[in-house]
């Protein structure tokens, strides 16, 4: 599927652990679950499901969403790359002198979109 369906897959599940949330809260319930419990299974989330429970797993999947369409808007960038014909520092450069001034300024404009879209990238992760 696109990224676009999986953001609104993401989106939908976590309108979902909100309900849950919201419901536990207002009955004040915590649900026992003994029949997910095993010897490997360690967490509290494997013995009831709670308002603690729900909450840590919506915050350990939202860290996880932004990791992952971080993962995908750098995947888009260099895929981008490749199909522009934009070399990646250290490849093997066989254009002639002629043609050296305009790589060297396509090469300088690619460098600040890289940069703009990593800055973009790493303000999504710290927020």
């Amino acid at each position: 599927g696109s990224s676009e369906e999986a953001n609104n897959a993401s989106e939908h599940g976590m309108c979902h652990i909100d309900r849950a949330i919201d419901m536990l809260k207002a009955h004040d319930l915590v649900i026992r679950t003994p029949h997910l419990e095993s010897p490997g299974r360690e967490g509290r989330h494997w013995k009831e499901l709670s308002v603690s429970t729900l909450s840590s797993l919506k915050n350990e999947l939202m860290a996880s969403s932004v990791v992952s369409r971080a993962r995908m808007r750098f995947r888009d960038l260099k895929n981008w790359k490749y199909e522009a014909g934009v070399k990646e520092a250290g490849d093997d450069d066989d254009k002639n002198e002629s043609g050296q001034e305009e790589k060297q300024q396509g090469e300088r404009e690619h460098v600040e979109s890289d940069e703009t879209v990593l800055k973009e990238i790493g303000e999504e992760l710290l927020n």
